[in-house]
């Protein structure tokens, strides 16, 4: 659960829990706090009348260790995107992202994504965002140590304080690992792990049926945000990851998903209401691997048909022409 204190329109931490709220703690160290999560079922009725029951998180925080939140502090819950593939996006050149944006929407199509321009705390540039769930990470080293320091609790040499805001005093004096927990060699051997990580191979894709879904897909818009093909440019370090041509599903760039994805809580240039567009491949494999269907940024859809269903703001009519179509072809384009 992500944690940002609103003020004057800049992201701070929350004085008492910093950045997010850890449930859990080491030995001899209070954990920050507890959240319990509701649902509230909606109900979404097809033209055909079929049903299908949405539903809507509602986060109730308890045990607070250290005090309350600030008032102005928002919650942003989060699952863990997909951690494959990730080399391949990395060798996808700034200006192939850049070229799919339309932030003014000159072309009159309703989409009119945006990309995101993030500092990177390695090179001390600026630099294009096309990692996590609001592009917030420009490069996948800035991801891996990031999110040991935010996850984990570990430091490193790009991370080198405790993840220990000033009230946390058990926190604070705790033992550990060294200066740098998470060493350069043990963070290079994570780099290249997640750098060659391989994105499952595209099944069925001759298929007779998966094609006349992947028109349908095409035809009511989807592809306007969830691109279907690449070609990377050249990897800096591993050569076998240049100048291929990749099936993504992603334009990797900002978009509007109306008020009720918003989670108010901007990120660099994204806004409240703004989401990169998560890449499909390997989609159809996530209950296989994860045993689990839950999708968005926040896990409320519990399968492929829900996650569409949620799409509102600049993906409105894409959903509409989706539900709109008879049973029949919307288990085509699933």
């Amino acid at each position: 659960f992500k944690l940002a204190k609103i003020e004057n329109n800049k992201v701070l931490p929350d004085p008492n829990y910093g950045m997010q709220l850890n449930d859990k703690a080491i030995l001899g160290v209070q954990y920050e706090g507890k959240i319990e999560i509701q649902y509230l079922d909606q109900k979404f009725v097809y033209q055909d009348k079929k049903i299908i029951n949405l539903s809507k998180p509602i986060y109730k925080i308890y045990k607070l260790s250290f005090g309350h939140l600030d008032k102005n502090t928002k919650i942003s819950a989060r699952v863990a995107p997909a951690v494959f593939g990730l080399g391949l996006i990395e060798a996808i050149t700034e200006e192939d992202i850049k070229k799919n944006a339309d932030p003014n929407d000159e072309n009159k199509d309703g989409i009119s994504g945006k990309y995101n321009i993030v500092s990177d705390p390695q090179s001390k540039q600026k630099i294009l965002g096309r990692f996590g769930w609001k592009a917030s990470r420009g490069s996948l080293l800035d991801q891996i140590v990031g999110a040991a320091h935010e996850d984990m609790g570990l430091s490193s040499k790009y991370f080198p304080e405790q993840n220990c805001m000033t009230i946390q005093k058990e926190c604070a004096n705790a033992i550990t690992g060294g200066t740098n927990e998470l060493t350069e060699k043990q963070t290079k051997r994570l780099l290249l792990y997640m750098q060659t990580l391989a994105a499952p191979r595209q099944r069925n894709s001759q298929d007779k049926e998966t094609r006349r879904g992947e028109e349908l897909f095409k035809n009511i818009g989807c592809e306007s945000c969830h691109t279907s093909t690449f070609v990377t440019g050249k990897h800096e370090i591993h050569e076998e990851l240049s100048f291929k041509k990749i099936k993504p599903y992603s334009d990797f760039l900002l978009h509007d998903m109306g008020k009720d994805l918003a989670d108010e809580v901007p990120s660099a240039e994204a806004e409240g209401k703004e989401w990169r567009t998560p890449p499909l491949w390997g989609l159809g494999l996530i209950k296989t691997v994860n045993k689990h269907t839950r999708l968005l940024h926040d896990g409320r859809a519990k399968s492929i048909e829900e996650a569409i269903l949620w799409h509102g703001g600049e993906a409105k009519k894409s959903r509409n022409l989706f539900a709109n179509l008879n049973a029949k072809k919307r288990e085509l384009i699933i």
